[in-house]
């Protein structure tokens, strides 16, 4: 472990001290658990996506991180439907199927 110095909103960081010991939690292992989460959902899995994109194309959605909530996945995959994408349903089935072969050949290991 290392220290770390960073600057926060006063009431913000007051208010989220007091949660963490009424909850029994240590507040930096707290912010060790939300860094590891948003690593999870934005980590090398998560590709870039250039704002131009948006502007150049209203139509344009980035897909979800691997490990995003299922309820972002769920929007997603609702709306790839409402625009019939099916070719992109298709690449991700694709994909995870190909995902899946490759944790269960190592996971029987």
């Amino acid at each position: 472990m290392v220290l770390r110095t960073f600057a926060t909103e006063e009431e913000l960081y007051k208010k989220f001290k007091a949660v963490c010991s009424r909850e029994g939690a240590n507040v930096g292992d707290k912010l060790n658990e939300f860094i590891q989460e948003y690593l999870k959902e934005h980590g090398d899995g998560n590709p870039n996506y250039a704002l131009t994109q948006w502007s150049e194309n209203p139509e344009f959605m980035a897909t979800p991180a691997l490990f995003r909530k299922i309820s972002d996945w769920e929007a997603y995959t609702k709306a790839l439907h409402g625009r019939k994408d099916w070719q992109t349903m298709r690449d991700i089935e694709t994909q995870c199927a190909s995902i899946n072969r490759l944790i269960g050949a190592w996971y029987k290991k």
